[in-house]
């Protein structure tokens, strides 16, 4: 790629060195209800199997014969419940 001629650069400012990080991690857990939980972890065996089952899909797939992303997320909501 060439810059051309009638186009000026901004100049270089000064090399610097970044600060250490200061301050401390803040970790938020999510708490819920033992029910919660149950419902929260079938979900999340759902959606995982889900994907799973999608990434081997596309796996399968050659790789000039791979369907969109759009298509790939339509047939995955539809085999959610709604």
């Amino acid at each position: 790629m060439t810059v051309s001629s009638h186009r000026r650069l901004r100049p270089m400012g000064a090399p610097f060195v970044a600060a250490v990080p200061t301050g401390r991690r803040v970790r938020t857990g999510l708490v819920v209800c033992e029910s919660d939980t149950v419902v929260l972890v079938a979900l999340g065996g759902h959606l995982g199997r889900l994907a799973g089952a999608e990434q081997a899909e596309r796996s399968r797939h050659a790789r000039g014969a791979w369907v969109s992303r759009r298509e790939r997320k339509r047939a995955l909501t539809q085999k959610l419940p709604s």
